[in-house]
């Protein structure tokens, strides 16, 4: 077994916004602004972000050709933790918060890691339950703060484990109150205690294995991220392109 068992009591609710979450805006702006720093290091055919929360984020300096969003709201929609696209064909899957609400967080890995390209970047945001904010009773176990909360390092483990390099870890908000923290306390928190950040981001490289090389014959084909027969119950949409129906 690759992963030891999860033991969850219950489904969180996945927010359907960042408005439904307490600070909500807050969270956006602080995760958006770390984003940015990387959107333009990646580069590829397709970027795709899965969930709500994930599709809030504005990935276009991201040099990739196409954005796909996985979701509600009439996008393609999953059935459980299935992701609805081929093997290999992504060169950026993006996910925040989606682990905390998964009814199981590891097949979702090992379905991110299955569609990834050789080389493809994983870019995770979650709550780290190991914070000044948890500690201190910021959440309740009440919708949306009723999910399971994975400490990074654990996540990290997860990803070691799949085959992924984590060439990012950061964290953000180091006092119990988001937004209303003292300056002081979040330069502390950021200079010497790292680990107590209320927010992470891990951004992973997914390593390459080693083929045979065999001489290209003509020009590449192009990768296309299309729905996989049968696990589509809603309709397909590509940002900035037209809508493609299937049933």
């Amino acid at each position: 077994m690759l992963f030891s068992p999860v033991k969850r009591h219950q489904s969180g609710t996945m927010p359907e916004s960042w408005q439904s979450l307490k600070d909500g805006a807050w969270f956006l702006e602080q995760e958006a602004c770390r984003l940015s720093l990387w959107w333009p290091r990646f580069y590829g055919y397709y970027l795709v972000k899965v969930g709500p929360l994930a599709s809030a984020f504005d990935c276009s300096a991201a040099r990739v050709q196409r954005q796909w969003y996985i979701g509600q709201s009439g996008q393609v929609q999953c059935q459980g933790t299935e992701l609805p696209l081929q093997g290999r064909s992504v060169d950026v899957l993006v996910m925040s918060h989606n682990l905390e609400y998964s009814t199981d967080p590891h097949q979702l890995m090992r379905e991110a890691e299955r569609v990834l390209v050789d080389g493809g970047h994983l870019v995770l945001t979650g709550f780290n339950p190991l914070s000044l904010m948890h500690l201190c009773g910021f959440w309740r176990k009440t919708p949306p703060f009723d999910g399971h909360f994975y400490h990074p390092l654990r996540i990290k483990d997860w990803l070691a484990l799949l085959g992924f390099e984590v060439i990012a870890d950061e964290r953000l908000l180091f006092g119990p109150l988001p937004g209303r923290n003292p300056q002081w306390l979040e330069a502390l928190g950021e200079n010497y205690a790292h680990f107590l950040g209320g927010l992470y981001v891990l951004v992973a490289r997914k390593r390459s294995i080693p083929l045979q090389l065999t001489p290209a014959l003509g020009r590449r084909r192009q990768r296309a991220v299309v729905p996989v027969t049968g696990t589509v119950t809603g309709r397909v949409a590509r940002q900035g392109g037209p809508k493609a129906h299937r049933e």
